[in-house]
C-alpha cells in the first residue's frame, strides 16, 4: 500500500509535462558590441513559445457555445503551474526522502 507522500510523487510524476527547448540564433550586435535588450526578450519568449507548443493541446481547454445566426463564442482558458526544473527535483527528491 503506498503512503499518501508515495502517491503524491507518483501523480506529480505522471502528470507533468517535460518542456526542454534549446534555440540558437545568430543576432547583430550595435556598435558597442552588445545586443539591443528588446531583441534578447523578443526571443525569449519566441522561445518559450516554441517549447509550449506540443503541450498546448493537453493544457489548453476549449469551450464552444451555441451557435448564433453566423457566429459562436468559443472560449480557450489555460490553467498549469509552470515551474523551473530544480524546484520540481527538490520536490521529488523532498518526497523520495520522506
Amino acid at each position: 500500500m503506498m503512503t499518501k507522500k508515495q502517491e503524491m510523487q507518483t501523480s506529480i510524476q505522471e502528470e507533468v509535462i517535460y518542456i526542454n527547448n534549446t534555440e540558437h540564433v545568430t543576432m547583430a550586435t550595435e556598435p558597442s558590441g552588445i545586443v539591443h535588450k528588446d531583441t534578447l526578450e523578443r526571443f525569449k519568449r519566441t522561445c518559450g513559445i516554441e517549447g509550449f507548443k506540443y503541450a498546448s493541446s493537453r493544457l489548453v481547454k476549449v469551450k464552444q457555445g451555441y451557435p448564433r445566426m453566423d457566429d459562436v463564442d468559443v472560449e480557450y482558458n489555460i490553467d498549469c503551474v509552470v515551474l523551473p526544473r530544480t524546484v520540481y527535483d527538490n520536490l521529488i527528491k523532498y518526497l523520495e526522502n520522506e
